[in-house]
């Protein structure tokens, strides 16, 4: 396997893995507010993930993301106009990106459990759409 490949498949174990505690918590009929902190960081992290891969595809067909104070939303754009991502998981993904702003920049114990849940509700599909999809 070439390392190209090697790394791809790394980052869809990690997503995988994410994704299965993600979909425990949301199995669950009421979070205490450390699972709810657990699922924001579950949320974090799948994203981190998203950005990983989408800038490893990004940089093989020679688009370089510059590092400025918009770099993580014009990474998701250079990925739709890429076509790597398609209109749901721009929107989803857009979402993530919210949240990643809110989550880094304030205390995770003020997160709201309803507003962490509606958000994490749609993302195993599309997370599993997506995986499927570009590796």
């Amino acid at each position: 396997m070439n390392a190209d490949k090697e790394f791809l498949n790394r980052e869809k174990e990690q997503i995988k893995k994410t994704l299965s505690m993600i979909e425990e918590l949301l199995s669950r009929d009421q979070l205490s507010c450390f699972e709810v902190i657990s699922l924001g960081t579950l949320l974090h992290n799948v994203y981190t993930g998203i950005e990983h891969i989408l800038r490893f595809k990004l940089e093989k067909r020679g688009h370089k993301i510059e590092k400025k104070a918009t770099w993580h939303k014009d990474l998701l754009l250079k990925a739709r106009d890429e076509e790597l991502l398609n209109d749901s998981q721009f929107e989803g993904f857009g979402k993530l990106l919210a949240f990643r702003h809110l989550y880094i920049h304030g205390y995770s114990h003020t997160l709201d459990e309803k507003r962490v849940i509606e958000l994490a509700n749609p993302i195993p599909q599309l997370l599993y759409e997506f995986i499927k999809e570009i590796i």
